[in-house]
């Protein structure tokens, strides 16, 4: 699990709620996570000036790992974060509002809004998930058709094309 430091925490409060936040009480519920990754929702009340304010939000951790040919894949997000890209994406794609983002030699950490609904492919029937994969592939494509390839969350076209010979040897008669 990772350590909820109270520094970034009270910083996104007062981000969250436009003012100081003396102090939190929260709690963790895990949300989904793996061997390279920790999703948490964090919720609790936040001491402010006058009051408290019940709060709940996410906190995700990508841990630094290798894929081949898409040796920064495990930043793609937090760089998405990072460059500002959340706030100029087309209407068709919502991404969580994102408080705070910190990083380390190897690991990142994107404190972000957390948002009731459905997710992943447990919860999301097929047509959306592809409705989501053929809008972020229009993205990709207008990036690169208008020469911007060097970007930190675009996947490179090696790594495209390695994608693309892995699925072309899955399909092999042997392998049916």
């Amino acid at each position: 699990m990772p350590d909820i430091r109270k520094p970034s925490l009270t910083s996104v409060l007062g981000e969250m709620f436009d003012t100081h936040v003396a102090g939190a009480e929260f709690a963790i519920e895990v949300l989904g996570g793996g061997t390279v990754g920790d999703v948490r929702r964090i919720s609790g009340r936040a001491f402010i000036e006058g009051g408290v304010r019940p709060f709940s939000l996410v906190l995700k951790t990508q841990l630094k790992w290798d894929r081949h040919g898409d040796p920064d894949c495990w930043r793609r997000e937090y760089a998405i974060y990072k460059d500002g890209l959340d706030r100029r994406l087309f209407p068709s794609i919502k991404m969580p509002r994102c408080y705070l983002l910190d990083e380390a030699e190897e690991s990142t950490h994107i404190w972000m809004e957390y948002v009731e609904g459905a997710t992943g492919s447990t919860e999301l029937h097929a047509s959306e998930l592809a409705l989501a994969a053929e809008k972020l592939g229009e993205l990709q494509a207008e990036f690169h058709l208008n020469g911007q390839r060097d970007l930190p969350y675009l996947r490179r076209y090696p790594a495209v094309r390695s994608s693309f010979g892995t699925a072309e040897w899955a399909k092999t008669p042997w392998m049916r």
